[in-house]
């Protein structure tokens, strides 16, 4: 019996007890004490007050705030990947921590681990478990285009897993306006490293990011898009992100079930030597 279920169970059986004339003071008492409960527990914080005129800096400044509070991810993950006459779905585990490491099970049926992508330390590695084969450096990056079809880099990758928009400590905000629904803020700025085009789309209710492209010129070749944010421990992560390339034709598709944020990750995790172990073992 939940802890509020309780509360309801002992004050209609006091209620009971007690004599008709102080059961509507009672049942007062009660309504205004679940009321106050109920409230407690779905009260959310309130929008963003929308404003006309935000400043860039303003805005870039929350967003990589907001974004600073998400250290590590572990979840479920489904990547679906789409190109010119390609369509392919991978279901994997994620286990990833902004300092820098990432790791990959890639599952098969009912959950068994065919494979694991690990990246740490700069360092790159790949293990078929179920053919006993170890990539390592170059060669793994190799691997990884096969099978994924495409080559990322891998510290932009931690950060678009982490839910973050990579680039932003970076980016000189030049332009900041609210749409004429008021339902989005539109951000633009230069990338100082590169000269880069950047543009972010922003909820103005939440001020949470929900597009952001990059471009040379006219060109737009990287797309980024989180959709489907939930609360996690006072956190606002995207259950979906979408990733595109148009120079490439390619998109990228990543559902996330049951995600956890923050949560301490077990020694050794990003640790490779055991698995090439395993390795080296099964081509012995």
């Amino acid at each position: 019996m939940s802890f509020l279920n309780r509360i309801v169970f002992f004050a209609v059986e006091k209620t009971c007890l007690i004599k008709p004339w102080m059961r509507k003071l009672s049942h007062a008492i009660v309504v205004s004490l679940l009321l106050g409960l109920l409230s407690c527990q779905t009260l959310e914080p309130p929008p963003a007050e929308i404003r006309e005129n935000l400043q860039p800096q303003y805005l870039i400044n929350h967003l990589i705030n907001r974004q600073s509070g998400v250290h590590t991810v572990k979840s479920f993950l489904k990547a679906s990947i789409k190109r010119v006459g390609e369509n392919k779905t991978l279901k994997q585990a994620l286990i990833v921590d902004e300092k820098k490491s990432v790791r990959l099970n890639v599952l098969g049926l009912f959950g068994s681990v065919l494979g694991v992508l690990i990246h740490t330390k700069d360092e790159t590695s790949i293990f078929d478990l179920k053919n006993g084969r170890t990539f390592l450096g170059a060669e793994a990056k190799d691997v990884m285009e096969d099978v994924i079809g495409s080559s990322f880099d891998m510290q932009e990758l931690i950060l678009v897993l982490l839910g973050r928009a990579p680039g932003l400590e970076q980016l000189d905000a030049r332009k900041a306006y609210l749409n004429q629904d008021k339902t989005h803020y539109f951000l633009s700025g230069i990338d100082k490293a590169n000269g880069e085009i950047v543009e972010i789309e922003i909820e103005s209710s939440t001020l949470l990011p929900s597009r952001l492209s990059r471009r040379k010129r006219k060109d737009v070749y990287f797309n980024l898009e989180w959709k489907e944010y939930i609360k996690i421990k006072d956190q606002y992560f995207p259950l979906n992100i979408t990733l595109s390339r148009p120079r490439r034709g390619e998109v990228i598709s990543l559902q996330y079930d049951e995600p956890s944020l923050n949560e301490k990750i077990e020694p050794g995790i990003f640790d490779a030597s055991g698995l090439m172990a395993e390795g080296s073992a099964s081509n012995s």
